[in-house]
């Protein structure tokens, strides 16, 4: 029973050293992998703030858009009426 223990255990410091060696190795590749990450998390971030943003603004575009033509479409009326007044008055 003591034999598999020491097995064990001799088997996990292995396991354990190989993890380190081979991240000891890669370590450069690994810290650049990171920083790009959170960089890309922070773009991400940044995009998704500007997104919400220009939804927003777009929003408010729509209503003021459609304010304009409901306004637009008034002063055509008024337009075309005072212009026919204006045929009935010169005839």
């Amino acid at each position: 029973m003591g034999v598999f223990l020491v097995i064990g255990v001799l088997i996990g410091i292995g396991i354990g050293y190989g993890v380190f060696y081979f991240r000891y190795e890669h370590r450069q590749s690994i810290d650049e992998l990171r920083g790009n990450f959170t960089k890309v998390q922070e773009e991400r971030d940044h995009l998704r703030d500007e997104v919400q943003e220009y939804t927003e603004q777009n929003k408010i575009l729509k209503s003021k858009a459609q304010m304009l033509l409901d306004q637009n479409e008034d002063y055509a009326k008024v337009v075309s009426e005072l212009s026919r007044y204006y045929y009935i008055l010169r005839k």
